[in-house]
């Protein structure tokens, strides 16, 4: 599969696309060789083989049960030089279930990009719903993503 992504903003676009579809190649085509999964509320870090298995094995489950989802980011801050980004903000996952009941999740995330050849792929991603104290309110404070990659270094006020 070869998707061409040279700006951090397409690299956003499509993992937010990719897991909205549960395309697990297309969403595991932005992720780096090298990468680190983070993840607090289990308290695990692990590598790229393993997140491979958790997609390939999870997006198709979901896609099969009926799931809807539709996953929003909006930016706290970002920071790049020429071939390494930081970002950080936080996400709002929307899921309809096959019966119609809809569960949003919040959760706080980062992210270490790494410049690799001409594509921005993802070097380090952790994300935590830190206990369930994420609100609507905290994800609406922050820069939404159109926004955000319309300035870069643009933080919502405080």
């Amino acid at each position: 599969m070869s998707l061409r992504f040279r700006s951090r903003r397409t690299c956003g676009f499509l993992i937010l696309a990719a897991s909205d579809a549960f395309d697990a190649e297309r969403f595991l085509a932005v992720q780096s060789k090298d990468l680190v999964r983070v993840a607090p509320d289990s308290k695990e870090v692990y590598g790229l083989a393993r997140y491979q298995t958790e997609i390939r094995e999870g997006f198709p489950r979901a896609r099969s049960r009926g799931i809807v989802r539709k996953t929003e980011l909006r930016f706290l801050e970002r920071t790049a030089s020429d071939d390494l980004a930081y970002e950080t903000g936080y996400f709002r996952s929307r899921v309809t279930l096959a019966s119609g009941e809809v569960r949003t999740r919040y959760a706080r995330y980062e992210f270490v990009l790494r410049k690799e050849g001409e594509q921005w792929k993802i070097l380090l991603d952790k994300d935590t719903a830190d206990g369930g104290r994420i609100t609507e309110e905290a994800f609406r404070a922050a820069a939404p993503m159109r926004q955000a990659a319309a300035r870069p270094s643009a933080l919502p006020p405080r």
